[in-house]
Protein backbone atom coordinates (compact mmCIF):
# COMPACT_ATOMS: atom_id res chain seq x y z
CA UNK A 1 0.00 0.00 0.00
CA UNK A 2 0.77 3.63 -0.87
CA UNK A 3 1.48 5.76 2.46
CA UNK A 4 -1.08 8.72 2.14
CA UNK A 5 0.67 11.52 3.77
CA UNK A 6 0.14 15.45 3.15
CA UNK A 7 3.05 17.42 3.98
CA UNK A 8 1.14 20.74 4.79
CA UNK A 9 -1.34 19.00 7.22
CA UNK A 10 0.17 16.30 9.04
CA UNK A 11 -2.76 13.74 10.61
CA UNK A 12 -2.79 13.98 14.68
CA UNK A 13 -3.44 11.24 16.80
CA UNK A 14 -7.56 10.93 17.10
CA UNK A 15 -8.90 12.26 20.30
CA UNK A 16 -12.44 11.05 21.19
CA UNK A 17 -14.43 13.38 19.59
CA UNK A 18 -12.83 12.84 15.58
CA UNK A 19 -12.79 9.12 16.12
CA UNK A 20 -15.37 8.40 13.74
CA UNK A 21 -13.98 10.87 11.23
CA UNK A 22 -10.46 9.10 11.53
CA UNK A 23 -12.51 5.93 10.99
CA UNK A 24 -14.20 6.89 8.19
CA UNK A 25 -10.64 8.94 7.13
CA UNK A 26 -9.01 5.26 7.37
CA UNK A 27 -11.45 3.34 5.99
CA UNK A 28 -11.73 5.51 2.56
CA UNK A 29 -8.45 5.41 2.65
CA UNK A 30 -7.57 1.53 2.44
CA UNK A 31 -10.40 1.07 0.47
CA UNK A 32 -8.15 3.25 -2.44
CA UNK A 33 -4.92 1.26 -1.74
CA UNK A 34 -3.23 3.87 0.72
CA UNK A 35 -2.37 3.57 4.51
CA UNK A 36 -2.57 6.85 6.99
CA UNK A 37 0.21 7.57 8.60
CA UNK A 38 0.29 9.28 11.46
CA UNK A 39 3.00 11.59 12.11
CA UNK A 40 3.97 12.01 15.69
CA UNK A 41 7.56 14.42 15.18
CA UNK A 42 5.04 17.40 15.85
CA UNK A 43 5.56 19.34 18.95
CA UNK A 44 3.05 18.95 21.92
CA UNK A 45 1.00 21.70 22.48
CA UNK A 46 0.90 24.35 24.19
CA UNK A 47 4.31 25.52 23.05
CA UNK A 48 3.54 28.57 25.14
CA UNK A 49 1.18 28.17 28.23
CA UNK A 50 1.45 31.99 29.27
CA UNK A 51 0.31 33.39 25.78
CA UNK A 52 -2.76 30.53 25.19
CA UNK A 53 -3.91 32.10 28.32
CA UNK A 54 -3.21 35.17 27.75
CA UNK A 55 -4.95 34.57 24.26
CA UNK A 56 -7.96 32.39 26.07
CA UNK A 57 -8.48 35.77 27.99
CA UNK A 58 -9.27 38.25 25.78
CA UNK A 59 -10.80 35.65 23.08
CA UNK A 60 -14.56 37.22 22.45
CA UNK A 61 -16.80 34.16 23.56
CA UNK A 62 -18.42 31.75 20.96
CA UNK A 63 -21.78 33.73 20.78
CA UNK A 64 -20.01 37.24 20.64
CA UNK A 65 -18.02 35.41 17.61
CA UNK A 66 -21.02 34.43 15.92
CA UNK A 67 -22.60 38.08 16.44
CA UNK A 68 -19.30 39.50 14.89
CA UNK A 69 -19.11 37.31 12.03
CA UNK A 70 -22.62 37.82 11.33
CA UNK A 71 -22.05 41.54 10.90
CA UNK A 72 -18.57 41.43 8.70
CA UNK A 73 -20.27 39.27 6.21
CA UNK A 74 -22.87 41.96 6.17
CA UNK A 75 -20.26 44.30 5.94
CA UNK A 76 -18.60 42.55 2.79
CA UNK A 77 -20.89 43.09 0.42
CA UNK A 78 -19.61 45.41 -1.69
CA UNK A 79 -22.76 47.87 -1.90
CA UNK A 80 -23.59 47.64 1.93
CA UNK A 81 -20.14 48.73 2.83
CA UNK A 82 -19.88 51.53 0.32
CA UNK A 83 -23.35 52.08 1.83
CA UNK A 84 -21.78 52.63 5.24
CA UNK A 85 -19.11 54.77 3.96
CA UNK A 86 -21.42 56.98 2.04
CA UNK A 87 -23.35 57.40 5.14
CA UNK A 88 -20.28 58.20 7.11
CA UNK A 89 -19.41 60.52 5.18
CA UNK A 90 -22.11 62.81 4.47
CA UNK A 91 -24.66 61.62 7.75
CA UNK A 92 -27.88 61.19 6.20
CA UNK A 93 -29.11 60.63 2.38
CA UNK A 94 -32.04 58.76 1.15
CA UNK A 95 -32.43 55.65 -1.05
CA UNK A 96 -32.03 57.56 -4.63
CA UNK A 97 -29.16 59.55 -3.41
CA UNK A 98 -27.40 57.02 -2.43
CA UNK A 99 -27.77 54.86 -5.35
CA UNK A 100 -26.36 58.08 -7.69
CA UNK A 101 -23.84 58.59 -4.99
CA UNK A 102 -22.85 54.97 -5.25
CA UNK A 103 -23.55 54.19 -9.24
CA UNK A 104 -25.82 51.93 -8.04
CA UNK A 105 -29.66 50.65 -9.01
CA UNK A 106 -32.24 51.97 -6.12
CA UNK A 107 -33.11 48.65 -5.93
CA UNK A 108 -29.45 47.42 -4.86
CA UNK A 109 -29.27 50.28 -2.69
CA UNK A 110 -32.85 49.74 -0.79
CA UNK A 111 -31.91 45.83 -0.18
CA UNK A 112 -28.73 46.73 1.53
CA UNK A 113 -30.05 49.49 3.36
CA UNK A 114 -32.84 47.59 4.41
CA UNK A 115 -30.29 44.68 5.77
CA UNK A 116 -28.05 46.91 7.33
CA UNK A 117 -31.26 48.47 9.42
CA UNK A 118 -32.06 45.22 10.29
CA UNK A 119 -28.78 44.18 12.15
CA UNK A 120 -29.02 47.79 13.69
CA UNK A 121 -26.11 49.52 11.59
CA UNK A 122 -28.19 51.91 10.31
CA UNK A 123 -31.40 53.76 11.21
CA UNK A 124 -34.28 55.50 9.35
CA UNK A 125 -36.05 58.75 9.35
CA UNK A 126 -39.40 58.81 7.37
CA UNK A 127 -40.50 62.34 6.26
CA UNK A 128 -43.64 61.96 4.14
CA UNK A 129 -42.58 59.20 1.36
CA UNK A 130 -39.29 59.75 1.71
CA UNK A 131 -36.79 57.71 3.85
CA UNK A 132 -33.90 59.26 5.23
CA UNK A 133 -30.80 56.51 6.54
CA UNK A 134 -28.02 57.57 8.90
CA UNK A 135 -25.49 55.80 10.93
CA UNK A 136 -27.16 54.13 13.71
CA UNK A 137 -25.99 56.07 16.89
CA UNK A 138 -23.16 54.16 18.98
CA UNK A 139 -21.40 53.33 15.37
CA UNK A 140 -17.83 52.70 16.44
CA UNK A 141 -15.58 56.44 15.28
CA UNK A 142 -12.97 54.42 15.03
CA UNK A 143 -13.97 51.48 12.47
CA UNK A 144 -15.53 54.34 10.22
CA UNK A 145 -11.91 56.21 10.40
CA UNK A 146 -9.12 54.03 10.72
CA UNK A 147 -10.17 50.25 10.83
CA UNK A 148 -11.98 49.75 7.31
CA UNK A 149 -9.43 51.76 5.62
CA UNK A 150 -6.43 50.26 6.74
CA UNK A 151 -8.43 46.66 5.55
CA UNK A 152 -8.48 47.78 2.66
CA UNK A 153 -5.03 49.04 2.89
CA UNK A 154 -3.77 45.57 3.71
CA UNK A 155 -6.20 43.67 1.36
CA UNK A 156 -4.01 45.79 -1.75
CA UNK A 157 -0.84 44.08 -0.17
CA UNK A 158 0.71 41.05 -1.63
CA UNK A 159 3.67 38.62 -0.80
CA UNK A 160 4.46 36.73 1.98
CA UNK A 161 2.33 36.90 5.38
CA UNK A 162 5.49 37.90 7.73
CA UNK A 163 8.84 38.73 6.10
CA UNK A 164 11.40 37.92 8.98
CA UNK A 165 10.22 34.06 8.47
CA UNK A 166 12.62 33.78 4.82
Amino acid sequence: MTPLVHPSVPLPRPDPGTRDRYLYIRVMARLFGYQLVVDESKHPHPVDPERVARARERLPSAEEGDRLASVLTLMADPTRARLLYALDVVDELCVGDLALALDVSEDAASYGLRVLRTAGLVTRRKAGRMAFYRLADGFPEPLRQHCLRQLITMSRRTGDDDPSDA
